[in-house]
């Protein structure tokens, strides 16, 4: 699923999750916002070419535009580019970690400093997915 490359976790401990404080970066989720937001390209999808920290904690939607999770961390290949993501799926909790290649999904650009990544997957196939262990 996730090809070779450098794992590069970005996500922080959690505790201002655990706090209820939100990254500013997270942006509304609804589908009109997902339906009207641009698609990164992939030639910006690079540790350098985004903010990164702003792509961690952002919402995660399914192929219908509901919110299933959010991005956990990010895997950075060898060139710098970003090869994939893991998704938290479900509340912070009952959260199960998933891993998804960057072709499984697509960032939108949600404001001037957000983002939404969309998955090409149906709520039932991300949790169909194995368990990512780190």
């Amino acid at each position: 699923m996730i090809g070779k490359g450098l794992f590069l976790a970005l996500a922080t401990t959690g505790v201002a999750a655990a706090a209820g404080i939100a990254p500013a970066s997270l942006a509304p989720t609804d589908a009109a916002m997902a339906q009207s937001a641009a698609t990164v390209p992939a030639s910006e999808l690079t540790f350098t070419g985004i903010d990164v920290d702003a792509l961690v904690y952002a919402p995660v939607l399914d192929a219908s535009h509901q919110q299933v999770g959010e991005v956990a961390e990010l895997f950075i290949d060898g060139s710098g580019a970003i090869s994939g993501a893991v998704i938290g799926l479900g509340g912070f909790f009952s959260q199960r970690e998933v891993a998804l290649d960057m072709a499984d999904m697509d960032v939108l650009q949600a404001g001037p400093e957000g983002f939404i990544v969309r998955a090409n997957f149906s709520e039932d196939s991300l949790n169909a997915l194995p368990t990512f262990e780190s």
